[in-house]
């Protein structure tokens, strides 16, 4: 007997679990690593990010990652090409943390590991200083990646965790844009009722701000913010952008490619419009003109028609 019928079968039901155990103990009677990398995301999916199990876990699948070809593991959704994943927002908080990092171990270049957050210690070293015991989303994203923020800062930044500012009172800023022209912020007491607030973008605290309109309300989740505001980065970062006032370069991008479910929005953004595909993030605001991409290898680009392409590559 081959591994083709048990391949077929998880083809069939990528999200049956029994199947996937099934093929992982055929596999072990034959001294396969497979079977273990199988059972080491099974288990992965099912403790929480903040288990440090699940770093032990995530560290000894990427040894075997390296001990495994890579066609192999793409049948189960374990290989090299990043797939759209954002298409679909957990409802629940821990698995967007996973969500997040499931992407950065995509798109950047040094995964998140268990010493990518804040301490305990230092956390709460913060919490002593603003007077304050910070919403769990806020606590659980610096404890997630509270040492890897340049992550979610090549256009704006995330504040660090001794740089919050202390309300007085007032909202917590936990984030600027890149001329701290207005920053983003969740409320002093929304811990008390909600453990993953909603974020405001605020306009008017920089004195220079000549602008004055009212607080607007970006998401309402914390943590979905995050999300949105690293996908955001990582797009702005990637290769190439264009302005254009071409309708067919948007038509292409919302033909073509998966839309982010993302609910909440990006400063001008009004929704939030992000699409994914194979090693590929299309960033397209055609109200404003502009359409950014980022691919992860140089074959992502030819999914674009020629003309949207050399709009891109035209673009200085």
């Amino acid at each position: 007997m081959d591994e083709q019928p048990f391949v077929e079968a998880i083809r069939a039901a990528p999200d049956d679990v029994t199947q996937r155990l099934i093929y992982a103990d055929w596999l072990e009677e034959r001294g396969d690593p497979l079977a273990e990398l199988i059972r080491i995301e099974i288990e992965r999916a099912r403790i929480s990010i903040f288990d440090p199990t699940y770093w032990d876990l995530k560290e000894r699948g990427g040894e075997l990652r390296q001990q495994i070809d890579e066609p192999r593991r793409a049948v189960l959704g374990y290989g090299e090409t990043y797939l759209p994943m954002l298409q679909t927002i957990p409802d629940a908080r821990m698995e967007r943390w996973k969500l997040l990092d499931r992407f950065v171990d995509a798109w950047c270049d040094q995964p998140l590991d268990r010493n990518s957050g804040a301490t305990t210690d230092e956390l709460l070293e913060a919490e002593e200083r603003l007077g304050h015991q910070l919403p769990a989303a806020v606590r659980e994203f610096y404890y997630l990646m509270g040492r890897r923020l340049e992550i979610g800062g090549h256009q704006d930044r995330f504040i660090s965790l001794d740089e919050l500012e202390r309300p007085d009172p007032g909202p917590l800023a936990f984030r600027y844009d890149n001329q701290k022209e207005f920053r983003w912020e969740v409320s002093h007491g929304s811990h008390r009722d909600n453990p993953d607030p909603a974020v405001w973008r605020n306009d008017n605290w920089a004195p220079r701000t000549r602008r004055r309109y009212a607080p607007e309300r970006e998401c309402d989740r914390f943590s979905e913010f995050v999300l949105i505001a690293i996908f955001y980065e990582t797009t702005m970062g990637g290769t190439i952008g264009a302005w254009t006032d071409d309708p067919a370069h948007f038509r292409e991008v919302e033909r073509d490619f998966s839309p982010c479910g993302f609910s909440g929005s990006y400063w001008f953004m009004r929704p939030v419009r992000y699409f994914e595909g194979p090693d590929i993030l299309l960033n397209p605001s055609e109200d404003n003109g502009y359409l950014y991409a980022a691919f992860r290898n140089d074959a992502a680009i030819e999914q674009l028609s020629d003309e949207l392409r050399a709009a891109l590559e035209n673009t200085p």
